[in-house]
């Protein structure tokens, strides 16, 4: 299936660019560009295939399709639209979560999610990856609490939402779903991008989050 797929390729796209800079390809919201992104960053090895890729908690590749979802979303995709309009396999270049896709696949290459070498599911005892569970799947349940999204029968199937239920998670779940019904109504009542501010003001509400 495509989960292995994606396993199988696991090898072949740490093998590849295991010697990247990372400086050299940060990628950064409004600095992004088609061509940068293409020859430059790692992610452009396998993001034009998390289309096809389960949205799972406990595997790489599956946290990275649930970034790819969030970012895609119809509703919030103007805010993160930059001027020129452009888009990376249909994500909007200015989205905050570029930081934190850019941040997983560091964490997968460099071997800090316990990952086997031919594989990409997340080890359970990683710190990092409990630590990246926070950044990424809770904040896609607190998209579907918010009604920005519904989440993947996968996703449930596979026991994603469990940690998310967590008593001592339940603050920054909320804190979560308060800022995606903020940038919804922000969507909802004007049209264009966020300004400079809005998007100093959103970046706080992430870092409490």
């Amino acid at each position: 299936g495509t989960r292995r797929l994606a396993t199988r390729a696991a090898v072949a796209v740490r093998g590849e660019l295991s010697l990247e800079t990372w400086a050299a390809w940060r990628a950064g919201g409004w600095s992004l560009t088609q061509e940068s992104f293409a020859s430059t960053t790692p992610l452009a090895a396998y993001w034009g295939t998390l289309c096809h890729q389960p949205l799972l908690a406990d595997d790489f590749f599956g946290r990275q399709a649930i970034y790819a979802k969030i970012m895609s979303e119809e509703r919030l995709a103007a805010l993160f639209t930059r001027s020129d309009g452009l888009l990376l396999h249909g994500v909007p270049t200015a989205h905050f979560f570029w930081g934190y896709a850019v941040q997983l696949d560091w964490q997968w290459r460099t071997g800090r999610l316990g990952c086997e070498a031919d594989g990409s599911n997340i080890s359970p005892s990683s710190w990092w990856g409990k630590m990246n569970y926070t950044l990424c799947a809770l904040p896609y349940v607190a998209a579907a609490d918010a009604g920005v999204l519904e989440l993947t029968t996968e996703f449930m199937a596979s026991g994603g939402g469990t940690e998310a239920a967590r008593p001592e998670l339940a603050e920054a779940r909320s804190l979560w779903a308060e800022l995606w019904r903020g940038l919804l109504m922000r969507a909802a009542s004007v049209a264009g991008s966020l300004t400079d501010r809005e998007r100093d003001a959103l970046q706080l509400q992430v870092w409490r989050a």
